[in-house]
C-alpha cells in the first residue's frame, strides 16, 4: 500500500511540474539626478535594489514561477505545487553595488507552504502597491534570508462554511552580525571594549496571524491580527555569565513572548492590524489600521501611534475615457506619541534599541516604514550618536500620503505618490525645529514594439523641504518579459 502512495505522490509532482508557467524578465535602466543622492521615492521600498549614488546604470534579471491554482478548471483540488524565484540587480555608479534581492525555493502541500531563502515580502494588512510601507516590515530593506512555514493565503476554518478564515506565518531567519552596545557587553577575554560596539551573530524571528470574518461572497469582510518580529541570539555571549538560558530556551521565549529577568528576550517590534473590505457597485473600499507595539504588549492596540489607510479600487472598465483611475490611496501615519498605553510615564523609541546599535534596520536600510529616516540620509547629518538619538534619527512623524495609478488612453499606465510629512527627530535628540518635507514620484509606462514587444518606463522623483536635501531624478527603463 505504501508503494501506491509513493507512486501517487510522484505522479502529482510530475503533473505539477508540467503545468507550471515560468517568467523571465530583463530590465535595463539609466538614472540621473540634480545631485549624486537618490531621491526618497526612487530608493524607498525597493527591497535594497536602488543604486547608492547617481548617475547610475542598472541591470536586473528576474526568473520566477507562477503558482498553479489550488483547484483545476474542473474543480479538482491540486494537492502539490512548487515555486521558486531569482532576482539579481547590479548598479554601476561612483559607488557600484550588486545584490541578490530574491533567491528562494518553496513547496505547497494542500493549504500550507514552506519556503526557504530570500524573498520579497511585506507584512501586515495593507495596500501593497501605493503605500508608504508597512510599519514593521515594509520592503524598504533587502529581504532577510529565512525558512518560513505559512498558509497558502487565507484558509477556511473547517465546518464554518467560509464564514471564518485565517492566514498565518512562522519563520526563522539568519540576520547575521549585529553591533551590540559596549555599555551592555560583558568585558571580552582580551579585556578590550570597542566604543562602536561588538558584532554578534543574530537570528530573526517572525510570526503573524490574521483572521477574516465574512464569506468571500459577502459585501463586507472584517479582518484582524498581529505580527511579532524580533532580533535575538547569542545572548549568553553578550551577557555571560549573567545569561543562563540555552539557545533552545531562548528561542522558546522569543517565539512565545516569555520574559526573562523582567524583559523580553530579543528586540521585538510589530503591529496589531484591523481592516475591512467593502464591495460597492463602482468601487471596492479597503480600510486598514496598523497600531504599533514596541514592547510586545497587546495593550498597544489602544495606541494612537498608527498607520491608517483607505484604498478605493475602480471596478469599471476603462471604456473610451482618456483618464482611468484604477486605485486611489490615502494614508495617515502618526508616530509622535510613543507612550506605553495606560502608562503616564516613560516612552518607547521606535525603531531604535538600547542594545542593538543599528536599531530596526538590515544592511544599512530601515526594515519598517521608510519615513523613519536614518541619520546619514538627512539634510546635513544630525550627528546623533547611538547613545543619544539612535541609529534611526527621525521616528516622530506625522505624515499624509496620496497614491494613485491607472491608464491614459488605455495603453499608457501611470503611477503617482505624494508624501507630506512633519518630522521632529526622536525624544532622545529632538530637532531644534520641526522639519517639513514633500517627496513625490510619478512614472508612466507603455508597450513598445522593440525587441519583439517590450515595455518602456519613464519615472521622475523629487524631494523638497527641510528633512532631505533638495534633489530630483529621472529614470528611463526598458523591460522585456518572456513567459515559458
Amino acid at each position: 500500500m505504501k508503494h501506491c502512495y509513493l507512486v501517487y505522490f510522484c505522479l502529482m509532482t510530475a503533473a505539477s511540474f508540467g503545468q507550471k508557467t515560468h517568467t523571465v524578465q530583463v530590465e535595463m535602466s539609466a538614472i540621473a539626478g540634480s545631485s549624486n543622492q537618490v531621491p526618497f521615492w526612487h530608493q524607498a521600498n525597493q527591497f535594497g535594489a536602488a543604486p547608492s549614488a547617481l548617475p547610475a546604470l542598472t541591470g536586473r534579471v528576474r526568473i520566477f514561477s507562477d503558482p498553479v491554482p489550488p483547484k483545476s478548471s474542473t474543480g479538482k483540488r491540486r494537492l502539490l505545487d512548487w515555486n521558486y524565484g531569482l532576482d539579481v540587480v547590479g548598479n554601476a555608479a561612483s559607488r557600484s553595488n550588486a545584490a541578490l534581492i530574491e533567491g528562494y525555493l518553496g513547496v505547497r502541500l494542500g493549504a500550507f507552504r514552506i519556503e526557504a531563502g530570500r524573498k520579497r515580502e511585506t507584512i501586515g494588512l495593507i495596500d501593497t502597491l501605493l503605500t508608504t510601507g508597512a510599519v514593521s516590515y515594509s520592503g524598504n530593506a533587502l529581504p532577510i534570508p529565512k525558512v518560513q512555514l505559512s498558509t497558502n493565503g487565507f484558509v477556511e476554518v473547517p465546518f464554518t462554511k467560509q464564514l471564518f478564515a485565517f492566514q498565518s506565518t512562522f519563520a526563522h531567519g539568519w540576520f547575521g552580525p549585529q553591533r551590540i552596545s559596549p555599555n551592555y557587553f560583558r568585558t571580552p577575554p582580551d579585556g578590550v571594549l570597542d566604543y562602536y560596539g561588538h558584532y554578534v551573530e543574530t537570528y530573526f524571528h517572525q510570526k503573524t496571524f490574521y483572521g477574516r470574518f465574512g464569506k468571500p461572497t459577502w459585501k463586507v469582510n472584517l479582518y484582524g491580527g498581529f505580527n511579532d518580529l524580533a532580533f535575538w541570539g547569542n545572548e549568553a555571549v553578550i551577557w555571560n555569565p549573567g545569561f543562563q538560558l540555552s539557545t533552545a530556551e531562548s528561542f522558546r521565549r522569543v517565539a512565545m513572548g516569555i520574559n526573562w529577568s523582567g524583559s523580553k528576550v530579543g528586540n521585538h517590534f510589530g503591529t496589531i492590524d484591523l481592516a475591512a473590505s467593502i464591495k460597492g457597485k463602482a468601487w471596492d473600499v479597503f480600510v486598514y489600521r496598523q497600531s504599533i507595539f514596541d514592547t510586545g504588549s497587546l495593550l498597544n492596540a489602544l495606541n494612537i501611534d498608527a498607520l491608517n489607510g483607505i484604498r478605493l479600487r475602480n471596478k469599471k472598465t476603462p471604456g473610451n475615457t482618456n483618464w482611468y483611475f484604477k486605485n486611489v490611496l490615502l494614508e495617515f501615519l502618526y508616530t509622535n506619541d510613543q507612550r506605553e498605553p495606560l502608562v503616564s510615564s516613560g516612552r518607547n523609541d521606535y525603531f531604535n534599541h538600547y542594545l542593538y546599535l543599528d536599531g530596526w534596520s538590515y544592511r544599512g536600510r530601515g526594515l519598517g516604514t521608510p519615513l523613519a529616516a536614518i541619520d546619514r540620509d538627512l539634510k546635513g547629518f544630525v550627528g546623533n550618536s547611538v547613545y543619544q538619538g539612535g541609529y534611526i534619527a527621525n521616528n516622530r512623524i506625522v505624515a499624509l500620503h496620496v497614491g494613485l495609478d491607472g491608464t491614459y488612453k488605455r495603453e499608457t499606465r501611470f503611477m503617482a505618490k505624494f508624501s507630506l510629512s512633519h518630522n521632529k527627530g526622536t525624544y532622545g535628540a529632538e530637532f531644534p525645529t520641526p522639519r517639513n518635507q514633500l517627496s513625490s514620484f510619478v512614472s508612466v509606462s507603455k508597450p513598445l514594439r522593440v525587441l519583439g514587444g517590450s515595455e518602456g518606463r519613464l519615472s521622475l522623483s523629487a524631494d523638497v523641504g527641510e528633512l532631505y536635501p533638495a534633489r530630483a531624478a529621472v529614470q528611463v527603463s526598458i523591460l522585456k518579459t518572456w513567459h515559458l
